[in-house]
């Protein structure tokens, strides 16, 4: 372990490297070269940065004058990048063999070149495209976001989805995951993968598995391109997964679609959506799906969108979703990482990891700066940041709400936490993202963390439905309101650079209550879709937190009250029926 002055070494280090690119950013002069990379090239087929990065990494030799030119800047970012994190040229460059790794590195440098280095930081176009390819389904889950059945009316033609790739790759897209409905079934979901990889795009599926118990189909998706499956997965028990999909025998073919793809030796992620029907069977679908070799496990958070705004009283309380948080954090190994579409999972993680620095003697300013011991305060201490939700959308004071209170049993809580933080001290410390929890044992990668972390909507994902339309995330409701635009109707950079909502999402200084005011802002900041689905605003704070717990009781009230409603709506029907009859 590395001493408290190395620490700080390389904490200046990673300073350093972040000053350096927000002059390269700013000059004007550098600037001007870096914005002269983001034009597109007819001679080289591709992007002018893209380009450049393939000259500098030495992947092609025939490149235009102009792009050899501008190659030069690029390699210095690059290099200066590389040194601060003990990376080799040699080592880069082997990274850099999978197209779909210069398509990120060039959405970096783009990022960097149009939204300069900021908390959070914004790259050139988003990392990963969710595209509900269509609306047709062969199931009926009761939590669907997308309400998908049968296919749409307007649902876009063959050519349109070509077309919007090409638009996405020419963009500087990394990654575009098929979803739905279920996109298996769509007749020409092959060629869009092939197409999705042709491009240098990195090519994924969500879906239900239904198909892919068949081997031959699940081989004939891999042989095209597919480089990544994610399978859902409700329950370790089959009636759990069953009676949430509504078909007999989903969760057999589900299985035996995740063995079939592991023993292909692509990528695969298994996901749960965690609600009251199935979070008891969390901890055991941790060790089965370790033993089925699955690379991830995907815990993604109830949103009551869609299907699922029918079963709202399904989703967990806070100190569920905290207490599975820091389980999900303590069971995370090598051989399967546990990730969480709650982005407070990353505060969870700093909560436990500074408690381990502590023990170890070992502090870091980045923990200092971002106060990683806020959530010990929260349990330890009066909650002096709890704001009250009200239905004229004022976030007002409450000092009422004491810590100590809060739980039904706040000494059995404590003592969980205390032993997952015994637990971990002498695990690796890892930043749990949307995408990957990569381990910090070097400080510099820990201070990423305020520039990659929380939520990722409109910032470094967004979503594509079945007629073009464009929201930042699957989770966002078909509404005007969050629409940010059309893939076929649309300039695809101009939206991603200037539409107002995106650019709302992106700054947290805005952001209202305690998702405004909290130590864990930077890495967290609050699932932005939970907030606008229950209280209609994208800024609202996020119900799932244990820091909105006020909120969250006065949701709890106001879905009791609807669900008594809709009772008493059915049984009115139920005798007017009666009396005709």
């Amino acid at each position: 372990m590395k001493s408290k002055p190395e620490h700080e070494e390389d904490e200046i280090k990673m300073e350093k490297m972040i000053g350096l690119f927000k002059k390269v950013a700013e000059n004007p002069v550098s600037n001007r070269l870096l914005q002269r990379t983001l034009g597109y090239c007819e001679k080289d087929k591709s992007t002018k940065l893209e380009s450049s990065l393939n000259y500098y990494l030495e992947k092609k030799d025939d490149v235009c004058k102009s792009c050899k030119l501008l190659s030069k800047i690029v390699g210095y970012i690059i290099e200066k990048g590389a040194v601060s994190f003990n990376v080799s040229t040699d080592e880069l460059k082997e990274k850099m063999e999978d197209e779909y790794w210069v398509k990120g590195l060039a959405s970096v440098i783009k990022g960097i070149t149009i939204f300069k280095i900021n908390k959070p930081f914004v790259p050139g176009a988003p990392f990963q495209v969710v595209w509900n390819i269509t609306k047709k389904c062969n199931m009926k889950c009761v939590h669907c976001y997308e309400s998908a059945s049968t296919k749409a009316k307007d649902e876009l033609s063959r050519n349109q989805v070509l077309n919007g790739i090409d638009t996405m790759a020419k963009s500087g897209v990394t990654s575009i995951a098929f979803s739905g409905g279920e996109p298996s079934i769509h007749p020409h979901i092959i060629e869009f993968i092939e197409t999705v990889d042709d491009n240098g795009m990195f090519p994924a599926i969500a879906t239900n598995g239904y198909i892919f118990k068949d081997e031959k189909k699940a081989e004939n998706f891999v042989d095209n391109g597919l480089g990544f499956v994610q399978i859902s997965l409700d329950g370790i028990n089959p009636k759990t997964h069953d009676s949430f999909r509504k078909v007999n025998g989903a969760w057999e073919r589900a299985v035996k679609a995740i063995k079939n793809f592991v023993d292909l030796g692509i990528f695969v992620e298994v996901s749960t959506t965690v609600t009251e029907h199935n979070i008891k069977e969390i901890p055991d679908m941790i060790n089965f799906l370790k033993e089925l070799k699955v690379d991830w496990f995907m815990l993604y958070n109830f949103i009551p969108t869609g299907n699922g705004s029918e079963i709202s009283s399904l989703d967990i309380s806070p100190e569920k979703r905290e207490k599975l948080l820091m389980k999900a954090y303590q069971e995370n190994t090598d051989k399967m990482q546990i990730l969480s579409t709650a982005p407070q999972y990353a505060a969870v993680a700093e909560s436990i990891n500074s408690k381990r620095n502590r023990l170890n003697g070992n502090f870091t300013s980045f923990e200092v700066n971002s106060n990683t011991n806020n959530y010990k305060n929260i349990y330890e201490n009066n909650n002096k940041n709890n704001y009250e939700y009200t239905n004229e959308n004022n976030y007002e004071n409450n000092n009422e709400n004491n810590s100590e209170n809060r739980y039904e049993d706040n000494n059995e809580y404590l003592n969980f936490k205390n032993e997952i933080y015994d637990e971990a001290n002498n695990e690796q410390s890892v930043i749990p993202t949307h995408f990957y929890n990569p381990e910090y044992t070097n400080p510099m990668i820990a201070q990423l963390a305020e520039f990659i972390g929380g939520c990722g909507a409109g910032r470094f994902y967004i979503n594509i439905e079945p007629n073009g339309d464009i929201y930042p995330c699957v989770f966002f409701p078909h509404e005007e309101e969050v629409k940010i635009g059309n893939i076929i109707y649309d300039d695809f950079d101009e939206m991603w650079r200037e539409n107002p909502l995106l650019k709302q999402l992106r700054n947290k200084e805005l952001l209202k209550g305690n998702c405004g005011n909290c130590e864990s802002n930077n890495i967290c900041g609050g699932c932005r879709a939970r907030a606008y689905n229950y209280f209609k605003d994208v800024l609202a704070p996020d119900p799932g937190c244990i820091k909105n717990e006020k909120e969250w009781e006065i949701l709890k009230t106001k879905i009791s009250e609807e669900e008594k409603l809709k009772i008493n709506e059915i049984d009115q029907e139920k005798i007017i029926l009666e009396l005709k009859h």
